[in-house]
């Protein structure tokens, strides 16, 4: 079984402008709790006018909160 998460924007403003209002919140619990049940997933953004220049924000908010992948700003490579 393979889950992907959808969040589009790294701020909850962006990305309920484009998903609708709660859908962040609704996401990050829903990844809190695949992480607490060791579920192996995925978070994906699609990158619009509206969100592609906090990109790397989308990048540090999953670094933060659930990625097992870290993201070396100083490279601009995930390691």
């Amino acid at each position: 079984m393979q889950v992907q998460l959808s969040i589009d924007g790294a701020t909850e403003k962006v990305n309920d402008f484009i998903r609708g209002k709660g859908s962040f919140q609704a996401t990050l619990k829903a990844a809190s709790n695949l992480k607490e049940k060791s579920v192996d997933f995925s978070t994906s953004m699609t990158l619009t006018s509206v969100d592609y220049e906090r990109a790397l924000d989308f990048i540090v908010l999953g670094e933060k909160n659930w990625s097992k992948n870290r993201y070396d700003n100083s490279s601009s490579k995930v390691r």
